[in-house]
């Protein structure tokens, strides 16, 4: 698995900007793959999951996220969902909004670790899962703020949806991503959240 990131100036024109994507795109492919490719096509799954139709690329999976100023392509052997948020540009959401949207679309134990890593009434220390777990690595340290703990859910949240293919009507509090072995965090630079989300080989 290999991830590639490309900054962007957010104030470029979309025409612009996604046919510089287009030709990073065909760049981390022919790194990641070693081949050069004179076009691919796609075929999409039932939720609009994008993979190659091309026999060339067959065993060849991908995933794609953007995020004001940054795109994230993601090349695996197997499925893998990526997805990237730009804090910075999302630090002016209020406190109490990430808290409803948390409730909203988090498993319980993930919105109260939002909240303040209360759980069921009883104090657990920030970076523990509910059953005391470590959280796997690229968890925000102790005394991380709220919007650091809400993207760090959230990114793992998309990633693993974008993993099965299923996308965020599949139900996003049903699971949880707290101490969830298939995913990896991370920061890109000091503004980019990160996740990929990859079954073990």
């Amino acid at each position: 698995m290999r991830s590639y990131f490309l900054r962007e100036n957010p104030d470029a024109a979309k025409a612009e900007r996604d046919a510089r994507f287009r030709a990073f795109f065909s760049e981390s492919l022919q790194d990641y793959t070693g081949r050069a490719f004179e076009g691919y096509s796609f075929r999409y799954g039932a939720h609009g999951k994008p993979y190659f139709a091309d026999a060339a690329l067959a065993g060849v999976f991908f995933s794609i996220s953007d995020t004001a100023g940054c795109r994230v392509v993601c090349f695996s052997e197997r499925e893998v969902g990526v997805d990237a948020e730009n804090v910075r540009a999302r630090a002016r959401l209020p406190e109490e909004r990430m808290v409803k949207l948390a409730r909203r679309w988090f498993a319980p134990e993930e919105a109260e670790y939002v909240a303040g890593g209360c759980l069921s009434g009883r104090r657990r220390p920030v970076g523990r899962s509910p059953d005391g777990a470590a959280f796997a690595a690229g968890a925000p340290a102790n005394g991380a703020s709220l919007a650091e703990r809400f993207f760090w859910v959230w990114t793992r949240k998309e990633a693993f949806v974008k993993w099965t293919g299923d996308g965020i009507w599949s139900g996003m509090q049903g699971f949880s991503v707290l101490g969830d072995g298939r995913i990896t965090s991370g920061r890109f630079g000091d503004d980019i959240q990160w996740a990929v989300c990859e079954a073990a080989s």
